[in-house]
């Protein structure tokens, strides 16, 4: 769309810039997962560890190294901030964008390229991913660089085994992000796009050799002296309870459904939901004449089918690596839509019915969640593009729709901030807290409140919570186990301050009507009191 390929790296840096970098440290580290990695980061660094991640002064196996020394190094660059914090996600998602451009740009042309990477730096779930302190974003930058090389080792015969082998490096660097689902995505790609074509296997001869060398020299030396160093609790925690038992138990049993991945897909194409109602119509099509699009098939459909059947444990991050197939896709079929325009009613009909279900959703969610001004803002922005394609597809409807998504997310970190972080976030809470709590004294609270409680005040934290084991993962955090031990916990310390969810808080005024409370504060649907075992009245329900 640009005459020179520096102007395509420019236009999707500034594009990068305005999704995922302006206002990153605008609001507090959102509850719960990431104060975790950010008081990982700083019990490390103040140990100055850089081997064992350490949480609450012990040793932390639930995820490798790379992601913790990424953040320990913005951290020491940018500060103990917010800020410093999400930088890895959000260099690693600008990262990703533009090496899916220069891809793409290699196996198609640049036009198609460029549109690749704009879809993925303004896609819904893949911003909001990379402003967020999580390893998802970095895991998503490695295990798609090993498809992606992967992928030109398919087109590029001659140079394969240079393929092959950074393929096998971008791998070794993800399955020290995330673990062994690191080798495992980009070895199902490539297995079923040997099928699909009926290609000879393409992990073979000097390349094969040397990529396991590479695999090995990159992945193995910090596993093994964590082994060396905590032997069997350490491969008992990681390999078996963090991989193996994830994948077979469901931690989240209401999003163990075959369409949850789906609903991911769909959620990270907005705002290009459009578009695939022209890939989709094209893609028997594209895979009888082997086009390139095969790869990005093979990638997307085999990535899904293992998150969905292999996995019983899903988040909408778990499948963030998805994101960039699917962009692949929608800028291939992009660019088809510029050259060719709609080959039928039947492609028209599809986009358009797809553009104004994306408006009505966006506008139906935002409403949900906040109030009638910003659902109304952006379904006025996503009407835009519906306009533009009723006429027609062209560079203006394109750039529409990239344009408004900007507008979103800076509009939503300008104006809605207020309203959102006190939601998601401990943050806006600190400042009562440390008025009404004595110096070393243990908060009392929700188990999805905890880290963010222990990150924003360093005060001790004892969780409310059902069972002896808090979270998934033992970390070493005492618990109050039910009401029953809540009022155990005020009988024997006469007083407590706690901060409570809006649901916990309700069974605490069902099951304890007779406690006394002070200092009680209402805040994002949460409820901030000192609860003192002396009888009382009743206690206000938020």
């Amino acid at each position: 769309m640009f005459r020179s390929r520096k102007l395509d790296l420019l236009v999707l840096v500034l594009v990068c810039v305005g999704t995922m970098w302006w206002g990153l440290g605008k609001f507090g580290l959102t509850d719960p997962d990431e104060p975790f990695y950010a008081q990982t980061v700083r019990e490390m660094l103040a140990r100055h560890e850089w081997v064992t991640p350490v949480m609450y002064g012990q040793p932390n196996f639930e995820k490798p190294i790379i992601f913790y020394w990424l953040a320990m190094v913005t951290t020491k660059v940018c500060g103990e901030n917010e800020f410093g914090s999400r930088a890895p996600s959000a260099l690693a998602g600008t990262l990703t964008v533009l090496l899916l451009y220069f891809v793409v740009a290699r196996i198609f042309n640049r036009r198609t390229g460029f549109l690749a990477g704009l879809v993925l730096a303004t896609a819904l779930l893949f911003i909001g991913m990379a402003r967020l302190m999580l390893t998802d974003m970095v895991f998503t930058l490695f295990v798609c660089a090993a498809c992606l090389y992967f992928w030109l080792a398919t087109v590029e015969e001659s140079r394969r085994d240079r393929w092959v082998i950074l393929a096998f490096a971008a791998s070794a660097l993800a399955v020290l992000t995330k673990g062994p689902l690191g080798s495992i995505i980009p070895l199902l790609a490539a297995v079923a796009f040997t099928l699909a074509a009926k290609r000879p296997w393409l992990l073979r001869g000097a390349g094969l050799g040397w990529g396991l060398l590479v695999f090995l020299v990159i992945a193995v030396p910090w596993f093994a002296v964590m082994l060396w160093k905590y032997g069997w609790e350490y491969f008992q925690a990681f390999f078996i309870h963090e991989n193996f038992q994830r994948a077979y138990t469901a931690e989240h049993p209401k999003s163990n459904t075959p369409w949850f991945y789906l609903g991911v897909i769909a959620l990270g194409s907005i705002p290009w939901l459009a578009v695939w109602g022209v890939a989709g119509a094209r893609a028997w099509r594209d895979y009888k004449t082997k086009a390139p699009q095969l790869f990005l098939w093979c990638w997307l459909v085999a990535g899904y089918l293992f998150l969905t059947f292999a996995a019983q444990s899903k988040l909408p991050s778990y499948g963030l690596f998805l994101c960039v197939p699917v962009a692949g896709l929608l800028g291939a079929a992009l660019d088809s839509l510029l050259t060719q325009g709609f080959q039928d009613r039947g492609e028209r009909w599809a986009a358009q019915s797809l553009c104004l279900i994306q408006m009505i959703a966006g506008f139906l969610l935002v409403q949900h969640r906040t109030s009638w001004g910003p659902g109304l803002a952006v379904g006025v922005c996503l009407a835009v593009p519906l306009g533009l394609l009723l006429r027609r597809p062209s560079p203006v409807w394109i750039w529409a729709t990239a344009a408004n998504t900007i507008v979103v997310v800076v509009g939503a970190l300008m104006f809605a901030t207020p309203q959102i972080e006190p939601i998601i976030s401990m943050k806006p809470m600190t400042a009562e807290l440390l008025k009404a709590t004595r110096p070393g004294e243990p908060i009392v609270c929700s188990r999805s409140l905890a880290r963010g409680i222990y990150y924003y005040t360093g005060h001790p934290v004892e969780v409310l919570s059902e069972t002896k084991q808090i979270y998934y993962s033992p970390h070493a955090l005492p618990a109050v186990i039910g009401m029953k031990g809540l009022q155990e916990y005020l009988q024997a310390h006469q007083t407590a301050p706690c901060v409570f969810t809006d649901s916990n808080w309700r069974q605490v005024t069902q099951s304890m009507p007779s406690v006394s409370y002070a200092g009680l504060h209402f805040m994002g649907k949460k409820a901030f009191q000192r609860l003192n075992a002396s009888p009382a009245g009743t206690i206000p329900v938020p």
